[in-house]
């Protein structure tokens, strides 16, 4: 029971990893688009 909690925490945790690297490679891509122009 313990066990499954803490894969549970830590597949969250890749999970809100992965959305805020994308969302920074966005930012990023946003910036990039704002100095071309």
């Amino acid at each position: 029971m313990y066990f499954y909690y803490i894969q549970h925490k830590l597949e969250q945790h890749i999970i809100v990893q992965r959305l805020m690297t994308e969302f920074e490679l966005k930012q990023c891509k946003i910036k990039e688009f704002i100095t071309l122009i």
